[in-house]
């Protein structure tokens, strides 16, 4: 009796401390979520472009729940911060400590009534962050686009959320505007030295994909050129390359490049209407491109390429957050020192949108997990699992997480207003009906002979005596060739008959033939038989018998 007491008492208290410790994360609701941005190397993710953004969601949490009588507070740790920022100058020097100084805040400064995030970068050594968010048990979240390793389970962690969309998001939305305009033969230029990778990424995934999609009616044909924009031959020979392959082409550089080429397509008979020219940002800011960059008031040579231009980048979509852009601009500005674009909005970046967003959704998700009680935020692989094929209203608007844990961003497409010479948002594409959704009222005025979209392979082919013109080049090419002949029979009948009119009049000089027989092959006169006036021939008829019985003939 007594032994089922002392068990009941153990049994009872261990339940009491697990409660206890449940409680005491969940009462009080500390959250802390760890950053290992970069502070200012000229990056998106900085903490100079995205603290602001990360501040503000963080205040807003706290004053929700001391406006609710709930315990708890939001804060945002910056490791990097502007203290270590004359010591980190590149992605190398974030990599080099990244690791170590969040293993020695996860050792010395956590404590077990507070749930712990981490945001990270690609600047970060990823293993090493994946590993330690692995065996911390705690959600890692980035708030820029994210690489097939980050969720990959062998490389990555389980506890991994794509909060900013992924590499292949933007793979996924240019491979259908190309299958949607039946462009299946482009052209990827690359700007090779641009300080951002996600060119030089996005070319490599573009290209991987193709080679393992399911075969179609019609199988993608690219190739990539590598441009060396800081040379004036760079762009020339890119542009010489591409149109000797393709008549689309898509321009993976940044906008100070890519008008750089537009403006070339004049002199290279480029700009006539039959190219297409697809340019591709991450987002809208001036490390990158704007929309604003392709705008085009002459009416120069070069207009027909602006007017086949699309420009696809993350974009808000006209969402109504004029105050808290605003505010946003304004904490920058004041705490950070930094003055944020005019040209576009602070939230028009995924990576100032999503920063506020990981605050938002992690204290929600804390707040759902702890009302149904069980595991809370404190088990990164429990919250990971919460958010899978999730919605949620934030205040930065509605976010969608799928079952592999990825949040994909809504890309705008723009194109070439030839009304007001600017470009304008003529479409996006849905990632719940997998679509291209067209404004209707803002179709392209495409500069080709019939108004259509530009073929991805001319009707002539490149060399311009292909497809229906072969015919046509044979004939140019067999005529002149006909005429030659004709041209050179005569010359040599005339030849010959002056050269023989010259002779026979020497020889009527000299008491010879008459010239005025010149046409005679010989000048012989006709021989006529004497005494006669008729020629009489022999008959040269025979019969042919022929003998039914035998197969001989005989002639009579």
């Amino acid at each position: 009796m007594v032994g089922t007491v002392w068990l009941s008492i153990v049994i009872t208290a261990n339940l009491l401390i697990a409660i206890t410790n449940h409680c005491l994360a969940s009462a009080t609701g500390d959250i802390v979520i760890l950053t290992t941005l970069p502070y200012e190397i000229g990056v998106a993710p900085d903490i100079k472009q995205t603290g602001a953004a990360f501040d503000l969601a963080a205040e807003n949490m706290t004053k929700f729940n001391r406006d609710r009588n709930l315990t708890g507070s939001m804060t945002v740790k910056y490791l990097f911060d502007a203290s270590t920022s004359s010591l980190i100058r590149s992605c190398g020097d974030v990599a080099g400590r990244s690791a170590q100084l969040l293993a020695e805040y996860r050792y010395r400064q956590t404590d077990a009534r507070t749930c712990y995030a981490i945001v990270t970068s690609p600047c970060d050594d990823e293993r090493g962050i994946a590993s330690l968010a692995r065996a911390f048990d705690w959600p890692l979240f980035t708030n820029v686009l994210a690489k097939s390793d980050f969720l990959n389970p062998s490389i990555g962690s389980p506890t991994a959320i794509a909060a900013s969309g992924t590499f292949l998001g933007y793979s996924t939305v240019l491979l259908e505007i190309l299958r949607y305009y039946k462009w299946y033969r482009a052209t990827i230029l690359v700007e090779i030295k641009a300080i951002a990778t996600f060119y030089r990424d996005l070319a490599s995934l573009i290209l991987d994909r193709i080679k393992i999609l399911l075969p179609e009616t019609v199988q993608f044909q690219m190739e990539r050129f590598d441009m060396d924009a800081t040379i004036s031959e760079g762009v020339t020979s890119a542009l010489i390359f591409a149109r000797s392959r393709s008549r689309v082409i898509i321009l993976l550089a940044t906008g100070i490049t890519a008008r750089a080429i537009l403006e070339k397509t004049g002199s290279l008979e480029m700009s006539n209407g039959e190219y297409v020219f697809i340019i591709v940002q991450p987002l809208e800011a001036d490390v990158y491109g704007q929309r604003s960059q392709f705008q085009h008031s002459a009416n120069d040579t070069n207009l027909n390429a602006f007017r086949s231009l699309l420009f696809v980048a993350f974009g808000s979509f006209g969402n109504s957050l004029d105050q808290l852009n605003a505010k946003i601009r304004s904490r920058a500005k004041t705490v950070y020192n930094t003055t944020l674009s005019a040209a576009v909005e602070p939230l028009d970046s995924y990576a100032i949108q999503t920063s506020h967003a990981i605050v938002e959704l992690f204290a929600t998700v804390c707040r759902e997990m702890d009302s149904k009680g069980g595991s809370n935020c404190s088990s990164g692989l429990a919250t990971a699992n919460h958010v899978r094929n999730k919605s949620f209203h934030l205040s930065t608007g509605a976010l969608y997480i799928d079952s592999a844990h990825i949040r994909n961003l809504d890309l705008l497409i723009s194109g070439f207003n030839s009304s007001t010479r600017v470009m304008q948002s003529i479409g996006t594409y849905s990632w719940s009906s997998r679509k291209l959704i067209w404004d209707t009222e803002r179709a392209i005025d495409w500069p080709t002979v019939d108004g259509q979209p530009p073929r991805d392979v001319p009707l002539c082919g490149f060399s311009g005596d292909q497809g229906i013109c072969a015919e046509k080049a044979m004939s140019k090419v067999l005529t002149p060739a006909a005429a030659t002949t004709v041209i050179l029979l005569l010359i040599s009948a005339i030849a010959g008959f002056i050269l023989r009119w010259r002779s026979l009049a020497r020889h009527g000089l000299a008491g010879g033939p008459n010239p005025a027989d010149w046409w005679r092959l010989d000048q012989r006169p006709t021989p006529h038989p004497r005494n006669s006036s008729a020629v009489t021939l022999p008959d040269t008829r025979s019969t042919i018998r022929g003998d039914i019985n035998s197969n001989r003939k005989v002639a009579q």
